[in-house]
């Protein structure tokens, strides 16, 4: 005997977009992070020395990195500003 009426695993699973509410409350906390992220970054910039070159790299890459987050978490942000109105 066959089950297949309940093998379901042949199908794609649905994804269900997230409303503007969790999407903003995700924003926000994303922000958050990111305002603590800079301002350990600002920290970490003036403690360096010009002459020590290994952490001044560390420093620019992850720098880029929060410019990223940065960068895309405004899109976000754009973009929910949009669909609200």
């Amino acid at each position: 005997m066959s089950a297949k009426g309940n093998d379901n695993s042949s199908r794609p699973l649905a994804t269900v977009a997230p409303d503007l509410q969790t999407r903003s409350s995700v924003n926000v906390r994303e922000f958050q992070r990111l305002r603590a992220c800079g301002e350990a970054l600002r920290l970490r910039k003036r403690d360096l020395l010009n002459s020590d070159t290994e952490h001044n790299q560390a420093y620019t890459a992850d720098l880029a990195l929060y410019n990223d987050a940065l960068a895309k978490a405004t899109a976000e942000r754009d973009a929910l500003a949009a669909a609200g109105k």
